[in-house]
């Protein structure tokens, strides 16, 4: 687990717009967006991680366990053509993206985008 200060350090670079509103869709853009910028094949957060991210740009964290269904169904779905490795059972070595179709300035394109459309 990483301590309070690193998880500081990774929310900087959270663009704020990708966790601003607190909504389900939101919220599960958010995830998408932290794994697909703060992680890759050798480094990878866990639920309580990211959820502490998420917890430290909006003011409210989501469970864990809603974090850690939210990224089984983004490894389940691969959406926008990222892959999500999960975790053996038993091991704490966190989730990770192991690819992406688009660049992060693409993903973060159409998470705002999706966030300011009204559904």
């Amino acid at each position: 687990m990483k301590n309070h200060s690193e998880l500081r350090l990774l929310e900087g670079s959270v663009q704020p717009s990708a966790c601003s509103t607190g909504t389900a869709k939101s919220e599960l853009l958010s995830i998408l967006d932290i794994v697909r910028t703060l992680t890759d094949e050798g480094h990878g957060l866990t639920a309580r991680e990211i959820a502490e991210i998420i917890g430290l740009r909006t003011g409210k964290a989501p469970t864990e366990g809603k974090v850690l269904s939210d990224l089984n169904e983004i490894a389940r779905n691969r959406p926008l053509g990222i892959e999500v490795s999960v975790p053996a059972r038993g091991k704490n070595d966190g989730f990770r993206c192991t690819s992406s179709a688009l660049s992060t300035s693409q993903v973060r394109l159409l998470v705002n985008m999706v966030l300011r459309a009204e559904l």
